[in-house]
């Protein structure tokens, strides 16, 4: 059998190496897309839209991804690195924050109907509390065969503050808990609101980790393999909407600085202008803190609402 030497490149490397692949993480620098949901519920949830869609806009969701992309796992993306340096093309991943129970009562069902690969992060504290993952419905997920477990914290802390001692408690008794419960491999983390810096990062390369997953913000991060961009899909997303969306991830730009209503990209600066507007508005019951760190990321999801409804 003649092995290219690409493939020989590979082996030798694995061999003398392990199993990390840094120099094959591409970052979203092909035309794949990390497209990121968090809650489902049954019917709309207009007031947590940001982080909440009804299930039958989410169906519709998957059934356009499914017509329209080429729906693939984490797995299948490295796979098709390691086998032929590139991912597929006009490739989708889907991913899942925080563990919420209503993936398994809505997602599961609907990604098992269309035999769509998804990922679940999990933050480990919250496993078997109110409105959480239990251990035997995510064992049930694991034996499916279409979900990927991946970590998500011990705690959901702010990986980008926290201390250098707890490092193992969030990043690696997490990772275990995950392993020893499912028996197979947690080899995926996505970072609690998104954020990271590098120290963070060479300890996950150094304990096990292969790939981390981020939101489409502007962080200066060195590693490739550990700053995959996700877009956060909201409640307020129709399917006919996820082509802009994706379109506009491949572009590389970052989705908060995005205005769905006008199709154009709008300057951080102006998006404050426009929230100076709102708050000002005494008939909008709005309370906004701008120098709060999660108010001014929410803020062009929130404009958005309000000029939806």
């Amino acid at each position: 059998m003649k092995i290219s030497r690409f493939r020989l490149l590979i082996i030798l490397y694995l061999v003398i190496f392990g199993v990390n692949m840094p120099f094959l993480c591409t970052a979203n620098s092909d035309d794949s897309v990390v497209l990121l949901y968090h809650d489902i519920s049954e019917v709309d949830n207009l007031g947590n839209s940001q982080m909440t869609i009804s299930r039958d806009n989410f169906y519709a969701h998957m059934r356009y991804l499914n017509d329209n992309y080429n729906i693939i796992s984490i797995g299948e993306y490295y796979g098709n690195l390691l086998n032929s340096g590139k991912a597929p093309h006009n490739a989708v991943m889907l991913t899942f924050d925080d563990g919420y129970e209503s993936f398994y009562t809505y997602a599961y069902p609907i990604l098992k109907e269309l035999d769509i690969p998804a990922t679940i992060f999990l933050v480990t504290d919250t496993i078997g509390t109110e409105n959480h993952l239990t251990w035997n419905q995510i064992k049930e997920l694991c034996s499916s065969g279409i979900i990927t477990i991946g970590n998500h914290t011990k705690s959901h802390c702010d990986l980008e503050n926290i201390e250098d001692n707890q490092y193992f408690q969030e990043l690696i008794e997490s990772k275990n808990v995950i392993e020893e419960n499912t028996q197979k491999q947690c080899k995926f983390i996505s970072y609690p609101y998104g954020n990271i810096n590098d120290g963070v990062i060479e300890f996950l390369h150094q304990n096990g980790y292969s790939a981390g997953f981020m939101l489409a913000e502007e962080f200066n991060i060195e590693s490739e393999c550990f700053a995959h961009k996700r877009y956060m899909i909201d409640g307020l997303t129709v399917a006919e909407d996820l082509r802009k969306v994706i379109e506009f991830a491949k572009s590389g730009e970052n989705i908060m600085k995005y205005d769905f209503i006008n199709n154009k990209h709008v300057d951080s600066d102006d998006a404050i202008l426009l929230f100076d507007l709102i708050m000002n508005d005494s008939s909008l019951e709005i309370d906004i803190d701008k120098n709060n760190k999660t108010d001014y990321f929410d803020s062009i999801f929130l404009l958005k609402r309000l000029l939806l409804t």
